[in-house]
């Protein structure tokens, strides 16, 4: 698979988790939000709230921020190429409390399936396979 096609796959992914149903809970840090399955889109609008919460929920939340950085300097690539990294830890926050279920974050159903979610870090997945395709760093070693 050419690298730029992992690129566009991965704006695709993180496209679509901004039209799927996500399982986090804002009504905490913003009163007037008490939607129980709201689109990723209004959480990646009203995400910067939780700055303001004790919890890593900001964290996860900077995951769309470090996510479209490495977008931008997808030219650079060590820059990049650590933003993507850095994104998918971010993101995988999440994704260790959706599994161990240690209630750090707001999350509203652990029984639900997190489509939103996996989308959401495959984004970061692709953008990673960019970075460490092998035919990419063969192209720059000839």
């Amino acid at each position: 698979m050419k690298t730029k096609n992992y690129l566009l796959i991965s704006i695709a992914c993180f496209l679509l988790s901004l039209a799927l149903p996500v399982q986090y809970d804002l009504s905490e840090s913003f009163e007037e939000f008490n939607f129980s399955h709201s689109v990723g889109l209004l959480y990646l609008l009203c995400g910067y709230i939780t700055i303001f919460d004790e919890k890593i929920d900001f964290i996860c939340w900077l995951g769309n921020l470090t996510i479209l950085l490495s977008w931008i300097f997808f030219r650079k690539n060590k820059v990049s190429k650590f933003l993507s990294v850095l994104a998918f830890v971010q993101m995988s926050l999440f994704g260790l409390d959706l599994i161990l279920r240690i209630n750090l974050i707001n999350v509203i159903n652990y029984e639900s399936f997190p489509v939103g979610y996996l989308f959401w870090l495959a984004s970061s997945i692709f953008m990673i396979f960019y970075h460490f395709n092998p035919i990419q760093n063969n192209i720059k070693n000839i």
